[in-house]
């Protein structure tokens, strides 16, 4: 899909279906010239320089590496592209040891074929993915390290810790519990602490860009619903919804299991769906986020094909304005309206993940090899 882009650079937008984030950043943020990102990073009415980045700081320094082996943005977009398909592969793979046949919501998935190499968010995917698989082969402390990484590369990983924290109290492991909680608060602020004792300012330009970025700067449920909102108003109904949402998951799966351990996939993937749902940002390739927790839940297939036909439709009509018959004011209509669809359709997937049920099953999903007992992922939602 993005063979059209080969060539063209930065020199389009919504106008290819083969738009992607990865050549037009080559060149603004200066991967071309192999600026170390963040250690001299200014940031100045909404304008990056000297090595900013506005992802997290393994996704950055990911960014800049692969610029060493690149001589142009079609070149860069693809050497990213072979290493973000091995992350698709190994995805893949952990999802087969865990859900055998269910991989294919993964393989097959249309979110993956269109946002696969839009950004990298794969990069945060897989560490995720990774962090499940480790967690149900019975090593919450090496998940905890997982998930640390995944948030490194694109934050919401880092939130899979707190599960992994509940998981042990329910087991009555406080000691345990408190390891895999400093294991994973630990190692992400290792990662960050560098940029941070080098140049604090440069290394939170990441955070406060998106702190300042006006509410119609990215296709939020807040940005459709109420153009008027102001900057600072939509950061706090964003973070006070999202901390309540985050708050009512970990209690409401806390009693609602009948086993002895914490429900984990099952509150990873209700957050995950809260966070595209909620946060400030949300560009439209966050969905790929979600993908992975439909082959690990056995839900019904419905969910699979609503949110990938929705996802579907709002790809076409942001970026492929004078590629398709339709032109830009109605483009914008569809957008919306894809937005208010998908935002419908994650509020009732973690409801249906969160509300009672009865003849709830309790057999664990996964291949016995996988050693722990965990609840089972929801079967008939």
């Amino acid at each position: 899909m993005k063979g059209e882009c080969f060539g063209a650079d930065n020199s389009f937008w919504r106008s290819r279906l083969c738009y992607n984030d990865i050549q037009p950043l080559y060149y603004s943020h200066g991967i071309a010239h192999h600026v170390f990102p963040y250690v001299h990073a200014t940031l100045a009415g909404g304008k990056g320089a000297h090595g900013f980045n506005e992802y997290p700081v393994l996704t950055g320094l990911f960014m800049w590496a692969v610029g060493w082996l690149s001589w142009s943005g079609s070149s860069y977009l693809a050497v990213t592209m072979i290493v973000l398909s091995l992350c698709a592969a190994v995805t893949a793979w952990l999802l087969w040891r865990m859900v055998s046949g269910r991989a294919v919501f993964w393989t097959a998935s249309p979110i993956l074929a269109i946002y696969a190499f839009h950004n990298w968010d794969l990069l945060a995917v897989t560490a995720s993915v990774a962090g499940v698989y480790l967690w149900l082969s019975g090593r919450p402390r090496l998940a905890a390290l997982a998930f640390a990484i995944g948030g490194a590369f694109k934050l919401y990983p880092a939130l899979f810790i707190i599960p992994l924290v509940c998981d042990q109290l329910a087991l009555r492991r406080t000691r345990r519990a408190a390891e895999v909680g400093a294991v994973g608060c630990g190692s992400l602020a290792v990662i960050n602490l560098p940029f941070v004792l080098i140049n604090a300012s440069g290394w939170w330009a990441t955070y406060r860009f998106h702190t300042d970025r006006p509410p119609t700067s990215s296709g939020t449920i807040w940005a459709v619903l109420d153009r008027s909102l102001s900057t600072t108003t939509e950061n706090r109904a964003s973070f006070a919804l999202l901390a309540a949402a985050l708050v009512v998951i970990t209690v409401r799966l806390f009693f609602a299991s009948p086993a002895a351990a914490y429900p984990v996939i099952e509150w990873c993937a209700a957050a995950t769906a809260a966070v595209i749902l909620l946060n400030k940002v949300s560009s439209p390739q966050y969905i790929l986020w979600l993908v992975p927790f439909l082959a690990l839940l056995r839900m019904r297939s419905i969910w699979w094909w609503l949110l990938s036909a929705t996802a579907l439709l709002r790809y076409a009509a942001l970026f492929g304005v004078d590629v398709l018959p339709i032109g830009t004011h109605t483009a914008d209509r569809v957008v919306h309206a894809a937005v208010i669809l998908q935002a419908s359709l994650l509020l009732l997937y973690a409801a249906a993940i969160l509300l009672p049920r009865r003849n709830r099953p309790v057999a664990l999903l996964p291949p016995a090899s996988l050693n722990h007992t965990a609840s089972d992922p929801i079967a008939a939602a």
